[in-house]
Order: C-alpha cells, then sequence, then structure tokens
C-alpha cells in the first residue's frame, strides 16, 4: 500500500457542480426516510463514476490498497465510509446509520480493485469508545477507525510487507496499529488471494536477486581495486530497482520494504 498523496487534487467544476447538485437532492430525500435516501443515492450513482478517471491518475491505475492493476475487471470507485449502512462485523444483523452526507463527496472515495471492494463491503468497525460520526453530528475527523486509510501517510507508514508475500504490521507496532493492519488486510482480502500473494512474492525474489547481483559486483569491485566495469553492472541494477520503487510501478512499497531490509542506506539513496 503506497500513500495516494491527495493534495491539491481539485476535481473537475462540472463534476463538483454535478456532486453539489445530487447532494442537495439527497438531503431533501433523507428528510423522507432511508427508502427515499438510498434510492436518491442510487439514482446518482454516475457521479462518482464519473470522476474515477481522475482518480485513477494520482495512483497510475493502481488499486489504492493492493497496489495492483487489474486486467480483467473494471476498478471501483470504492466509498471508504459506507454510504448506505454500516454492518457489524461480530453480528451482520446489527448496523448503523451509513455516511450518506458523504455519497457525493470525493474526500471519501478510495480507487479499488473488484475483491477488494467486494469483500470490504459495508463494514467500517471503529475503535471501541470511538467517537461515531451520524448525519446529526458529522464528526468523522473524530472517528478512531480501525482500517488503513491509504491517503494518510501516518497510515500507510504502519503497513509492510515480506518475503512471504503478506502485508504486515511495521516492526515495533503497537496492539492497536497490529490491529489495523490485520484486519485492514482481513476485511479487504490483501493477504487472500494467491495470485496477489504470489506476485508480491515475485516483486521480492526480483529484487532480492538484482541486490544480490549489486552486492556482488561492488565486492568483486572493491577485492581487485576498483573495476568501472562492475561498477557500471551495479548502477545498471541499481536504476533496474528504482524502476520497481517508482510511483507507477505495481507493487512499489514491497520492493521498497525488500530494499530497506536488505540495506536502508540503498533505499535511501535510490529514492
Amino acid at each position: 500500500m503506497r500513500h495516494i498523496d491527495t493534495t491539491g487534487f481539485k476535481p473537475p467544476k462540472k463534476w463538483v457542480a454535478k456532486a453539489k447538485c445530487a447532494l442537495e437532492r439527497l438531503e431533501a430525500e433523507a428528510k423522507k426516510g432511508k427508502p427515499e435516501r438510498d434510492a436518491a443515492i442510487e439514482s446518482k450513482s454516475r457521479v462518482w463514476q464519473e470522476l474515477k478517471p481522475e482518480l485513477e491518475k494520482l495512483s497510475h491505475k493502481k488499486c489504492w490498497f493492493s497496489e495492483a492493476r487489474e486486467t480483467v475487471s473494471h476498478m471501483h470507485v470504492e466509498h471508504f465510509r459506507p454510504k448506505k449502512k454500516v454492518v457489524d462485523p461480530d453480528d451482520r444483523t446489527k448496523e448503523r446509520e451509513g455516511y450518506w452526507w458523504l455519497a457525493f463527496s470525493w474526500t471519501n472515495f478510495r480507487v479499488a480493485g473488484q475483491i477488494p471492494n467486494c469483500k470490504k463491503g459495508n463494514y467500517f468497525p471503529l475503535r471501541d469508545g470511538s467517537v461515531v460520526a451520524t448525519s446529526k453530528k458529522r464528526t468523522i475527523a473524530d472517528e478512531q477507525h480501525l482500517f488503513i486509510d491509504p491517503t494518510k501517510h501516518s497510515d500507510v507508514r504502519l503497513v509492510t510487507f515480506g518475503p512471504d508475500g503478506l502485508m504486515h504490521p511495521k516492526p515495533r507496532a503497537n496492539a492497536w496499529e497490529k490491529t489495523r493492519v490485520g484486519k485492514t488486510a482481513e476485511f479487504f482480502g490483501l493477504n487472500d488471494f494467491p495470485n496477489l500473494t504470489d506476485a508480491r512474492r515475485k516483486t521480492w525474489q526480483e529484487c532480492q536477486t538484482l541486490l544480490d547481483a549489486i552486492a556482488e559486483n561492488l565486492n568483486e569491485s572493491e577485492n581487485c581495486g576498483g573495476s568501472p566495469a562492475l561498477e557500471a553492472k551495479a548502477e545498471a541494477k541499481m536504476q533496474e530497482l528504482r524502476k520497481k520503487i517508482a510511483p507507477d510501478a505495481p507493487f512499489s512499497t514491497v520492493a521498497m520494504a525488500c530494499i530497506k531490509g536488505f540495506d536502508a542506506e540503498l533505499l535511501t539513496a535510490l529514492l
């Protein structure tokens, strides 16, 4: 999971106007009841879909949660806070009011692959004792949500990866941070699907092979008193590593985790 920097992002003016009209209608329908409210949301579902191309540019068309690209299905615009209802993960018969007032707010949109979006569904658990935002008191900034948010750098820093291809909490994470990473992986299916974990393992192995070759070239050069040819070979492999950690590379954070584990100073130099 790589940080998605939304700072400075501005949706097209026409889209903003359309979203504003959709919200005004929704606010009016919401006063009638939940069926009317939900119908108003569905009738304007194209509003968030129309913004997808602009949102995809922020991640180079990668899923914001898995860093994978969809090749046989479409990316989804995921509502981070569910728009219609929030289901209790411990008891699916229990639910609370959805964040319907955010249905057309781009700040609540996340680009997600089909599997992460569908698996996450209407779940949005909060920490025990957390403030719960409602339509009457829309204090979402005070909520302590469980899921890692790719638009928050402080959240993304809690995540790392290993040679097993799995998403893990960062070293020395506290209990709450470990829970957040583990539950995000669980509810978004980020450790469950072999194609995804295999692709991460492959990325790790490719980086490890490059790192080993770089170390071998540099060691041989040092042992023979300096060899421009060997150093050039090492630099060429470093260029390959730079491509793997570039923002547009799939699983770039897996590559960064591999390099950091091998030589943290090298990662800093490559970045």
